[in-house]
Parts: structure tokens; sequence; C-alpha cells
């Protein structure tokens, strides 16, 4: 009861903020929403859901069979959908930029900059070079992937709880049940967050030396579990994926331009790394972000799918979730310097970077209303 008396005070406190920050992406990804359904991934999925032709990272079909049921339709059911999801997106990252931040920041603010978090983007500055603005860059907001976009919001109330679990703040049964729920969730809903946070959660187990038993209750057993069953699911007991270095991302780009458009992608939080160095990795979530980062992107440049799958690229979706983590979590440690004189300068460059990100992340927005192109690899 106290707990439940804590979150509604939290949540009467903040109550404008949820709403502006549950809103306002609501507002912004309505206008693109028939130009979503109609193509990219949305008809497959659809299709799939007709059928009951569930993958094994089903929890969107799911979610799309319950919304049909009220509504009788399925394109409603997938319009809702999406409202609800960049709905629950923009409440869970407002959740966690608030999440032991001192009150110097006007809870609107903060709301607005859980939108940003919604639609930020890599800075395609290589576009009148090679005239690509989605192929090489670690592509933080993408619109025609339903599952990439479901997880991102199990994702971040994940890591809200493991913000307590880094801190050792909560031991309970029901504290370390409900990690192991989330990380279910996400598992079925796309498997690309579970596969970087468990060897990321495993190299800061061993660095900070937290309890083991608890490290396998919550995160292994679960991750590992659920993997198996998707990984026998998916390829039928075939391991599904080769060593080929570099063998996806250059067949979508030149292989020169790999490495800036990395630093492109990831300009805000690398800035931050670079002035506040180690006081920055004292964040324990950060640099478990940065760990996960740097496997994920690792997964997309190293491994590739085995067979007619191989260029799918469905490795380098564990580097942006993991981008985009990253950013939210450098954002939250942003906002807790604002208080400090001595590092306003190096704060305004990085604020000045993030909103770089932000502008590029309108700019890809924009590019979904043309008809061109009529496929993202294609750009």
């Amino acid at each position: 009861m106290p707990a439940l008396h804590k979150l509604f005070v939290h949540i009467r406190i903040h109550a404008l903020g949820y709403l502006i920050a549950a809103g306002l992406p609501v507002i912004l990804i309505i206008p693109l929403v028939n130009g979503m359904l109609d193509r990219f991934d949305y008809t497959d999925h659809l299709r799939f859901a007709e059928n009951f032709m569930w993958p094994a990272h089903f929890f969107y079909h799911l979610l799309l069979t319950y919304f049909r049921f009220f509504c009788d339709d399925w394109l409603l059911a997938q319009f809702l959908l999406l409202i609800a999801n960049y709905a629950i997106m923009g409440f869970s990252i407002y959740a966690f930029l608030v999440l032991g931040t001192v009150e110097h920041v006007s809870r609107p603010i903060v709301a607005i900059l859980a939108m940003v978090m919604c639609f930020v983007y890599a800075i395609p500055a290589l576009y009148f070079i090679d005239g690509h603005m989605y192929n090489g860059y670690i592509a933080l907001s993408v619109y025609h992937n339903p599952t990439i976009l479901l997880v991102k919001p199990i994702a971040v109330l994940h890591f809200i709880w493991l913000d307590s679990w880094l801190k050792n703040q909560n031991n309970s049964f029901a504290f370390i049940f409900s990690g192991a729920v989330l990380l279910a969730f996400s598992a079925i809903a796309k498997p690309s967050y579970v596969v970087v946070l468990l060897p990321a959660a495993t190299i800061l187990m061993i660095v900070y030396r937290f309890p083991l038993r608890r490290f396998i209750l919550s995160i292994f057993l679960p991750a590992t579990l659920i993997l198996v069953v998707m990984v026998a699911a998916t390829y039928g007991g075939n391991s599904g994926f080769v060593v080929a270095p570099f063998k996806v991302i250059s067949h979508s780009t030149m292989l020169w331009t790999v490495y800036p458009k990395l630093v492109l992608s990831i300009l805000f939080p690398l800035s931050l790394l670079v002035m506040f160095g180690r006081e920055l990795l004292t964040d324990r979530l950060v640099t478990l972000a940065w760990l996960m980062f740097s496997i994920g992107t690792g997964y997309g440049w190293i491994l590739a799918e085995s067979g007619g799958r191989m260029f799918d690229g469905n490795w380098l979706w564990s580097g942006q979730i993991a981008a985009f983590l990253l950013f939210i979590a450098s954002t939250r440690f942003l906002i807790r310097l604002i208080p400090r004189i001595n590092t306003a300068k190096r704060c305004k460059i990085a604020w000045i970077f993030l909103f770089l990100h932000f502008v590029s992340g309108l700019i890809w927005y924009l590019v979904q209303y043309t008809d061109y192109p009529p496929a993202y690899w294609q750009f």
C-alpha cells in the first residue's frame, strides 16, 4: 500500500508532464498513420495477425488481435495500437527522465524532452555524398517496423527497473519478478533488446560484484530461457546466423562511410562521454547503455543471418534500440548537470548536438510524407 500511495502522489504531482509527454508524440504521429499502415512491414504483420501466423516475437500480433476484438476492424486496430504505442513511449520516457532528478527543471520542459526522444535521429551529414538518410546510420527513430516501435516503451520501463536494480534498492520477490516479466515482454515484442542487455548486464555484474542469485533470477534466467525458445522456434534448432564482418552493412552503404555515420548517429551522447568522461561513467545506467550500444553495434557489423535472410539486417536492430536508450540515459545525466555553473559551457555544446539530432529527426519525419522512397532500404 505505501508503494501504491507513493506512485499515486508522484503521478498527481507530474500529471501535466505525463499528459504533455504522452500527448505530443501522438499529435505528431497521427498525420503519418495512413502512409505508414498501408505499406512497409505493417502489411506483413497485419497478415500474420489475421491468419494467426504469429512469429516467435508475437507480442505485436497478440495486442493487435486484442485491439481488433474490441473495435472489430483490423485497420482501426492497427491505428489504435500505434497511437497507444507512442503515448506509452512518451509517458515512460518522461517517467525515466524525472526519476531521481532534482526539481530544477519545469515539468513541461522535461515532457518536451521526452517527446524529443521519440523522434531524435542520426545527423545525415553524408546525404549529399551518397544519397542515404537511413542506410549505414544507427537509425534512432524508424517508422516502417511496428515491432521495434513496440519494444521501445517496454525497454524504457525495464530501464527504470534497472535503475533500482543497479543501486541495489530493492531485493523483494515482487521486484525481481516484475523485472523478469518486463524482460519477457520485451523479448516477445522483439528480442533485439534482450540480446544486448544480457551480455552487458553480465559484464556489469562481474565488475561491480552484484549478488549472483539476484542477477540469475531477474535477468539471466528469464532472458536465456526465452531466447533459447525463440531461436528454436525461428530457426528450427539451427544457429541461423553466421560471422560475416561488415557484409550486411557494406551491402547498403559504402564501407568507408560506416565509421563517420556511426559518429553522426551518436554525436550527442559521444560529446558527453568526451567532455565528462569518468563522471559520466559513474552513472551505472549510462555505463550499461554504452556497453549495450557497443555490443549491439558489434552485432550489426559482425553478424548476419544465414541463407536468404542474410541482407534483412535483423542484427542491426540491437544497435538501434541500444542507441535509443543511450540517448535517454544521456539526456537524464545532462538534466542533472543544469544547476552546476562550472559545467555550463560543456552542457551548452551537448544541448546543441541534441538539438541537431532533433532537427534531423524532424527532417526524417517530413521525409515520410513523400512517396519516395517506396522502401527504406532505397534511402
